[in-house]
């Protein structure tokens, strides 16, 4: 349906990477190496990066702080599903990480399908983010995957990459069969079954596509494509600034939480 319907035709890395810019807005600062990856390959290229970011030591630390909150079963081998979960998903990824900074496709046969181009529409968002803020370093590396100030973040960078997917759908959409594609403003993207996952798991993964995709469209009619470009290097603080976006704009600090 994609190839025909939906106007997807065969395309190189460099004419997708025009077609995400003029999406989005925001001009590449250089072209984004692309690479191909078969499943096999990729479940090997997911456990390096989780050794890299998600050593056994932190996701232990988030482990017994999830089950404290009662947030995750007792016994849940927290590194272990997400290792699971990030397998079974993903079909393309941008690798920010220093040294490596590249785009890959999950494809057998080395060919950018009509799947592949949308997700990596939104991935080579990504890499876009990258050259304009070290995305890797905005936020310290004490600061977990499940603290507030990375979820507002990720939700920040998944939701602008949401946006611009949907931006590029709809000059797909324009050009094909389908005709004119509207207004995809109030688009409801469905919530991917997870199955078998903690709802812990599932929110950190799923939530910050759709909180963030609205937080990043009130930020774009807002200020246009600037203003989430300045809000590459200058991110939400909370969650409450992401899903209460006039909170943002007023720069209204979360507030101190003191243990006692």
């Amino acid at each position: 349906m994609l190839g025909g319907l939906l106007g997807f035709k065969e395309v190189t890395a460099p004419e997708l990477q025009d077609e995400v810019a003029e999406a989005g807005g925001v001009a590449f600062r250089a072209p984004v190496p692309l690479d191909y990856l078969s499943p096999a390959q990729l479940s090997k290229y997911l456990k390096d990066v989780l050794d890299d970011e998600y050593p056994p030591a932190r996701a232990l630390a988030d482990q017994r702080t999830l089950i404290a909150f009662d947030l995750l079963p007792a016994g849940t081998d927290l590194r272990a599903v997400r290792a699971r979960v990030l397998e079974e998903n993903i079909a393309g990824f941008y690798d920010e990480r220093p040294g490596r900074k590249r785009l890959y496709a999950v494809s057998e046969d080395r060919t950018l399908t009509p799947a592949n181009q949308l997700v990596l529409s939104h991935e080579l968002r990504h890499a876009l983010q990258d050259q304009y803020a070290d995305v890797h370093r905005i936020l310290p590396d004490a600061v977990g995957d499940f603290d507030d100030r990375r979820l507002a973040f990720v939700s920040l960078l998944e939701g602008d990459a949401t946006l611009v997917m949907e931006r590029f759908l709809m000059k797909r959409l324009a050009g094909s069969a389908l005709g004119s594609a509207g207004d995809m403003s109030q688009l409801s993207w469905p919530t991917p079954p997870v199955p078998g996952v903690p709802a812990v798991v599932r929110d950190q993964l799923v939530l910050p596509y759709l909180a963030g995709r609205d937080f990043a469209r009130a930020l774009q009619e807002r200020g246009g494509w600037d203003a989430l470009k300045a809000a590459w290097s200058a991110p939400p603080a909370s969650m409450e600034q992401v899903l209460h976006p006039e909170k943002f704009f007023a720069h209204e600090p979360p507030r101190t939480v003191s243990i006692r």
